[in-house]
């Protein structure tokens, strides 16, 4: 019989609940808005850029000029793309879910990338919280790996905080079941060698 994983629904209320794995949860709907916040500031900003760019070039070869504008037209729609209608599709792909022994997500736009972290592998997590993710009153976990870091984005700062003291314990208990285990497995391999030396004696 295939035995299932249970993973955690982290509650504002501060209760952990056991539930069915097979469900994932989004982030916070405030993560929208927090990521076109930050996108718009993006936005802006190369707007004056090419603003104070064409000016300074209006003289230039009309030519030069031409293609200089096509550039930053292109670029400032892709940017107005990614302040405006991006951040609905990312809150859509956006999904997680932590077991007891993985936390698993999947996150993109046009490709989807899913990600899965066992316990064991990872050696440091914290809660960041930028100054627009602090207006919206969300917050990043940061997974660190050996494979480099990851982030569950968009969660509201109580669940972070709670989701970041969950893993550190899940770790920690991993780390010493598996010492347990190796002390366990060398007292076995010990087990012979000292019966064989009461034998001879």
């Amino acid at each position: 019989m295939e035995e299932k994983d249970s993973y955690i629904v982290i509650k504002r209320s501060e209760i952990i609940d056991i539930v069915e794995p097979d469900a994932f949860k989004n982030v916070d709907k405030k993560a929208v808005k927090s990521w076109r916040t930050a996108r718009v500031i993006t936005f802006l900003i190369f707007l004056a850029i090419f603003i104070g760019v064409r000016i300074f070039i209006k003289n230039w070869d009309e030519t030069f000029v031409l293609v200089a504008t096509i550039i930053q037209g292109v670029i400032l729609l892709l940017l107005a793309l990614n302040a405006f209608l991006y951040p609905k599709i990312e809150y859509r792909q956006w999904k997680y879910k932590i077991t007891e022994d993985k936390i698993e997500f999947y996150h993109g736009i046009f490709f989807v990338q899913h990600t899965i972290i066992p316990m064991l592998r990872i050696q440091h997590i914290t809660v960041n919280q930028g100054p627009i993710n602090k207006l919206y009153k969300i917050a990043t976990v940061s997974i660190s790996t050996a494979g480099g870091v990851f982030g569950l984005v968009g969660l509201p700062k109580e669940t972070a905080d709670e989701i970041c003291d969950y893993i550190n314990n899940r770790v920690i208990k991993k780390l010493k079941d598996r010492a347990n285990e190796q002390v366990l497995e060398e007292e076995i391999l010990l087990e012979p060698q000292e019966t064989g030396a009461d034998n001879n004696g």
